[in-house]
């Protein structure tokens, strides 16, 4: 649900571009670029302290590759957000 999104108990990760993230993103989401995550794993891995990751994007396919490579990566639970991202028909885009 939306109020566990937004607390401490999960990683929210955005995996879209900088300025797409800029544009509007879930409140409390951290933005790592989908081609940047490899090079990031250390500071996502000291980000998420052991909790959970959800990623999302407005591309399910970016998304799926996002979750692929963080569990190559070593991170046991990742999942992929699965809800309607489009920031001009989105509730959910909160934060600009």
């Amino acid at each position: 649900n939306l109020e566990t999104l937004q607390s401490d108990a999960v990683m929210l990760l955005d995996v879209r571009s900088a300025e797409k993230y800029s544009a509007g993103h879930l409140s409390g989401a951290w933005n790592v670029p989908v081609d940047e995550l490899v090079a990031r794993v250390q500071e996502i891995r000291l980000l998420a302290e052991g909790r959970p990751l959800v990623v999302y994007s407005t591309s399910e396919k970016r998304a799926k590759r996002a979750v692929a490579m963080l569990v190559r990566a070593g991170f046991p639970r990742v999942r992929n957000l699965e809800v309607d991202l489009d920031p001009q028909t989105s509730i959910l885009m909160v934060e600009r």
